[in-house]
């Protein structure tokens, strides 16, 4: 077949294009014999690999071949590389988990990072340490189901730091309980920073310019758990407004996270929430 080369990190449609044109192409030339597949090929031997496009030769190659292939993998993680000339947004990340996701995303090229939340409360050396490593770590409070405080604080950003290149929301408050013990006030509490917040980032960034517009959710959305109907719906209208994006051509993604060891809410609240998560399957 024609050659095609694809990036590792090439995203899933590009490669379904590609399958689909490969798929295409095998029905425009009935010529290829199926029955006389070559089971391997060395790069050296890949039509196309070492000479010009216009002396291809076709082949059928079998890549249902029983034998193994050497093949060299490189860590996602190690992968991962941040503009030093953009901002990246964390919002509701103020504690442990956001703490530990700047450093990685300092450790990897972000040089300018916003965190908010309601009431930030980021320890002033680590905030240095930050400095030290050439980042620039600006905290902000913010109250993420105001609309008028997310737009003032997005304001803030444009005109004190680089274009925004990512945003990410991790907002969240916990009221569990059954449904029928909760009240209003405790269930729209738990909704209002997932479902509002999420919507007035989204409507803040409805240009295709950001490299990563990502929703921190949970598996309670996916496998559901006791006393957390509220929850789970709040992280169900964030999966649904990143398919949205998606959609319309604009950066979406969802994490649907268990339970994280050593760091974050689980850690802080209660020690023997985590045993009892991974109990039911749902730590990482």
């Amino acid at each position: 077949t024609n050659s095609a080369h694809v990036k590792p990190h090439a995203s899933p449609t590009t490669a379904l294009k590609l399958l689909q044109d490969a798929f295409d192409f095998f029905k425009l030339h009935p010529e290829l014999d199926a029955s006389e597949c070559v089971q391997e090929l060395s790069l050296d031997e890949v039509p196309g690999h070492t000479q010009d496009a216009s002396q291809f030769t076709l082949e059928v190659v079998n890549l249902s071949t029983e034998s193994s292939a050497w093949v060299s993998l490189c860590p996602a993680e190690d992968m991962v590389q941040f503009r030093s000339d953009k901002t990246y947004w964390l919002a509701g990340l103020t504690g442990d988990l956001g703490i530990s996701l700047t450093r990685w995303m300092v450790e990897r090229g972000a040089r300018y990072v916003v965190l908010t939340s309601r009431n930030p409360k980021v320890d002033e050396k680590w905030l240095e340490g930050m400095t030290a490593l050439g980042a620039t770590v600006t905290v902000l409070p913010m109250d993420i189901t105001d609309e008028k405080q997310v737009s003032g604080t997005y304001q803030i950003i444009k005109e004190t730091l680089p274009p925004v290149a990512g945003v990410c929301n991790g907002a969240m408050v916990l009221n569990d309980g059954l449904i029928a013990n909760q009240s209003f006030e405790d269930f729209n509490g738990t909704l209002e920073p997932k479902v509002k917040g999420t919507t007035y980032l989204n409507a803040l960034f409805q240009k295709p310019d950001l490299d990563f517009f990502i929703i921190f959710s949970s598996l309670a959305y996916t496998t559901g758990n006791i006393g957390q109907a509220s929850y789970a719906a709040a992280n169900g209208f964030m999966v649904s407004m990143a398919e949205g994006r998606r959609r319309r051509g604009l950066a979406g993604s969802v994490m649907n996270m268990a339970g994280i060891h050593g760091i974050g809410y689980i850690t802080r609240r209660e020690a023997n929430l985590m045993d009892r998560l991974e109990k039911l399957g749902y730590s990482n």
